[in-house]
C-alpha cells in the first residue's frame, strides 16, 4: 500500500489548540469526473482522502491526500479505508483493470462493492454514500436493459455489512450536478466557484497513460458467477472446486493438498506442479475465501501483487463469484490468451453446470 498522507497528518491542525477532529472523507474513484469535482467543492472543514489504482495518473487536487488501492483486493481495501468517517463509492468496472479481463461488468462491480463494504465495516466507517448511476462507466453512456438490476445489486451489497448507506439519485445529471448532490448529502454547502476546472483533461490523460502501460503488462483478471448448493459457504466452495477439478481432469490432472494449507495441481507425467495455491485468510471475511497463486510452471513472476483465486459469496443469495486476480502467466502472451485462458473458461463453465445438477 502506498499512502501519500495519512489521516493523522491531515487532522494535526484540527487537534492543535484542542479543536475537534475534522471528519475524514474518503473518495474511492477520486480521479474520475465526479470525484475530482467533489474534491474541489468540499470545504476545508473536511479532511479529504482520494483513493485510486493510479492516483499519479489521475491528476492531483491540492487538498486530496492520495492512497493507492486496488479494490479488487479485499486486503488493500481494508488498509485504504483506515480511520475514515465517511466513504464515497464512485467505483465501476468501466475502465480496464488488467491486460486481459474475463467477466461481465455486473460481476466485476459486485466484487468492488463487496470489498468496499467489507472494508468500511472493518474500519468502523459511519456511512457509505453512492450514486445510483455511478456504476455506468461514463456519465454520458445510455442506460441499457439490466443496468437497473446491476445498480440494485450493488446497492444491496454496499448495505449488507451494516454500514448505513445513502444512495443519491443521479438520474441524467452530469458530473458537476452529481458532485453537488453528494456534497449536500454530506451536509456541506458546495464552495462557490469550484467546478473542477481541468478535471476532464486530467481524467483523459490519466486513462491514456494507463492504457499505454497495459501494453507492457501481462496480468489477468477472470470472474465467473456460480450458484452454490444450499448450506455451502465460500471456503467450502473453494475446496470443493479443487476436489471436483481432480475428478474432472482425471487422468490428466490431479490435485494434492497438505496440512500447511498448500494445494498443488499436477499434470500427468510432469513432476513439478502446474500451479501451487496457498491459503490466505482475511480476519472477519466470512463471505470470502482466497488462495494465493504462490508458484507453479504456469505462473509467471511479476512485480507487486501475487495472483489470487478468490471465492466470494454474495449476500442474500446462493450466488458466488469465482475470481482470479493479478495472475501473471508464464506462457507467451498470445499462446496463453488462446489456450490456457480459454481452457480456464471451459473448466469454470463445466464446474457451474456440475453445481446446477447437484442442486
Amino acid at each position: 500500500m502506498d499512502e501519500a498522507i495519512g489521516p493523522d497528518r491531515l487532522n494535526a491542525a484540527g487537534r492543535a489548540g484542542g479543536r475537534s477532529r475534522r471528519p475524514v472523507i474518503a473518495i474511492a474513484g477520486a480521479g474520475g469526473s465526479v470525484g475530482s469535482r467533489l474534491a474541489a467543492m468540499l470545504p476545508p472543514e473536511a479532511a479529504l482522502i482520494g483513493i485510486g489504482r493510479h492516483p499519479a495518473a489521475s491528476g492531483h487536487h491540492g487538498r486530496l491526500a492520495w492512497r493507492t488501492c486496488d479494490f479488487y483486493s479485499q486486503e488493500e481495501a481494508v488498509f485504504a479505508l483506515a480511520e475514515v468517517d465517511m466513504a464515497i463509492f464512485l467505483l465501476h468496472a468501466g475502465k480496464p483493470s488488467a491486460r486481459l479481463t474475463q467477466g461481465t461488468s455486473r460481476d466485476l462491480d459486485a466484487l468492488l462493492a463487496e470489498h468496499f463494504a467489507f472494508a468500511a465495516a472493518a474500519n468502523g466507517v459511519k456511512r457509505i454514500i453512492c450514486l445510483d448511476g455511478n456504476i455506468l462507466p461514463y456519465p454520458s453512456m445510455p442506460r441499457r436493459a439490466g443496468n437497473g438490476q446491476k445498480r440494485r445489486e450493488v446497492e444491496g451489497i454496499l448495505a449488507s455489512h451494516g454500514v448505513p448507506l445513502t444512495v443519491i439519485p443521479a438520474g441524467g445529471a452530469g458530473p458537476l450536478q452529481a458532485a453537488a448532490a453528494i456534497c449536500a448529502a454530506l451536509g456541506y454547502r458546495a464552495m462557490a466557484g469550484e467546478k473542477g476546472t481541468g478535471d476532464t483533461v486530467r481524467e483523459a490523460s490519466g486513462q491514456a497513460g494507463f492504457a499505454n502501460g497495459m501494453d507492457r503488462r501481462r496480468d489477468v483478471r477472470s470472474v465467473q458467477r456460480l450458484t452454490l448448493p444450499d448450506g455451502m459457504n465460500a471456503e467450502q466452495a473453494a475446496f470443493y472446486y479443487l476436489d471436483w477439478l481432480s475428478r474432472f481432469g482425471r487422468p490428466l490432472l490431479r490435485v494434492e493438498r497438505n496440512p500447511a494449507g498448500e494445494c498443488r495441481i499436477y499434470a500427468a507425467g510432469i513432476p513439478r506442479p502446474l500451479l501451487q495455491l496457498t491459503e490466505r485468510r482475511q480476519a472477519g471475511a466470512f463471505r470470502s475465501f482466497t488462495f494465493e497463486i504462490s508458484g507453479g510452471l504456469l505462473a509467471g513472476k511479476g512485480k507487486g501483487r501475487r495472483g489470487r483465486l478468490e471465492f466470494l459469496l454474495l449476500p442474500g443469495s446462493r450466488e458466488c463469484l469465482a475470481a482470479i486476480h493479478d495472475f501473471i502467466p508464464s506462457l507467451p502472451w498470445l499462446l496463453y490468451k488462446y489456450s490456457q485462458a480459454q481452457v480456464h473458461l471451459l473448466v469454470m463453465y463445466a464446474f457451474g453446470r456440475h453445481l446446477k445438477k447437484w442442486r
